[in-house]
């Protein structure tokens, strides 16, 4: 059994959008893109179905996504790992908006490893939205709540397993709402970092995993038992110390 109460207040790292309708130059030259296509997404469009394991990240120095909003393109560009939580400053649209991106660096973009051709993306990445969206963003570090995610005292019921095996990896932990606030979250053959993510995206407030399993695999059926109203909590009470029980 895992709890998820009120932490004392922490430092966190902000990413703040402070301008999409103006633009300074860049102090240093960066790498970029050669060609670039960005078409907004009809909202009414199917859903993009991704398998497990997707990257938008191709070798080559290629992104192509179909659709992700631009939350997501900041969020990849600058490695902010809880964007729900530490962008600020940005319109409505920016998680709303889908937009179909392929964008392909020139012909003498080098041939690099998987890691080294990730991070020239995230690079080339900034300098386009810089260039199409007028994006400019700083970072600032605020005084944020945050919840602590640990061993309740029935202790650990989650199960552990082996390892994917490479290639495979990580499987990520997905969520259901149901009727009256309760929902499911199912993971198979996943991490806590990534039940952490998952948390962090529902309950609109960080996340700190402490219960002692950072690295190791897990499978989940978890069942909330605790109502998401009022600010995230019943009757917005922050003293309160919900949980999540296992029903695997």
């Amino acid at each position: 059994m895992t709890s998820v109460p009120w932490k004392r207040m922490s430092s966190l790292a902000f990413w703040v959008a402070t301008a999409l309708t103006a633009q300074q130059p860049a102090t240093a030259p960066a790498p970029r893109f050669d060609v670039v296509s960005i078409r907004e997404v009809p909202p009414n469009a199917p859903p993009a179905m991704r398998e497990q394991g997707f990257t938008p990240v191709l070798p080559g120095g290629q992104f192509i996504n179909s659709r992700t909003p631009l939350l997501f393109m900041i969020a990849f560009a600058w490695d902010v790992r809880n964007p729900s939580t530490q962008l600020t400053g940005l319109p409505d649209w920016a998680n709303s908006k889908g937009f179909a991106v392929s964008a392909k660096p020139g012909p003498d973009f080098p041939s690099l490893p998987p890691a080294e051709n990730y991070e020239q993306v995230r690079l080339m990445m900034r300098a386009m939205l810089a260039e199409r969206f007028h994006l400019q963003l700083h970072t600032e570090t605020r005084q944020q709540r945050i919840l602590q995610l640990g061993v309740a005292r029935g202790g650990l019921k989650i199960k552990e397993v082996d390892p994917p095996v490479p290639p495979a990896t990580a499987g990520n932990v997905f969520a259901t709402a149901g009727k009256n606030g309760a929902g499911r979250m199912i993971g198979n053959k996943s991490t806590m970092e990534r039940l952490v993510t998952t948390l962090t995206l529902i309950m609109k407030q960080p996340v700190v995993d402490e219960t002692g399993l950072k690295g190791n695999t897990v499978h989940l059926t978890l069942r909330c038992i605790c109502r998401f109203r009022c600010g995230g909590w019943v009757g917005g009470r922050e003293d309160a110390d919900y949980s999540c029980s296992s029903c695997a």
